[in-house]
C-alpha cells in the first residue's frame, strides 16, 4: 500500500486521538475548547504546510541522480524561512493561547503535541508487537 495513502487514511482517527489528549491534558472546558480548537486548527494546518514544502524539497533533491550546488542552496534557504515561519507560527499561537488557557497550561501546551506523538509510536509498536508475539 502507498503509505501516503495509509497515512491519508489514518488522518481522522489521529485527529481524533490528538483533540481527546489535548483536551484531557489540559483539562479544557467546552467554552476554552470552542475557542482553542479554531485556533489550534489553523496553527496546525499552517504548520503542515510549511512542513510539506521542507518534504516537497527534500524529495526533489533525491530524486535527483546529481545535485547542483545552486539546487542546495535554494534548498536549504527554503529550509531556514519555512523553519523561521514555524517559529513565527508556533509563537503567534501560543500568545493567541494565553487569554484561553492562562500561562501554565500554555507552558504545558509547548511540550503536548511531542508527548503526543511518542504516545501513538509507542503505541504502535507495542500493537506490533503483540501481533507477533
Amino acid at each position: 500500500m502507498n503509505r501516503a495513502i495509509g497515512q491519508d487514511a489514518r488522518e481522522p482517527k489521529v485527529q481524533q486521538l490528538r483533540i481527546a489528549y489535548i483536551t484531557d491534558q489540559l483539562d479544557l472546558t467546552v467554552e476554552e475548547g470552542q475557542q482553542f480548537w479554531p485556533l489550534f486548527n489553523t496553527f496546525h494546518k499552517e504548520k503542515k504546510k510549511f512542513e510539506k514544502e521542507i518534504k516537497q524539497g527534500k524529495r526533489s533533491l533525491s530524486e535527483s541522480s546529481e545535485i547542483a550546488k545552486s539546487d542546495l542552496e535554494i534548498y536549504l534557504a527554503l529550509v531556514a524561512d519555512n523553519r523561521a515561519k514555524i517559529v513565527e507560527l508556533e509563537n503567534e499561537f501560543l500568545q493567541s493561547c494565553l487569554p484561553i488557557l492562562g500561562s501554565k497550561r500554555t507552558l504545558i501546551l509547548m511540550n503536548l503535541e511531542d508527548r503526543f506523538r511518542k504516545r501513538l509510536i509507542e503505541e504502535k509498536l507495542r500493537s506490533r508487537q503483540q501481533k507477533s508475539d
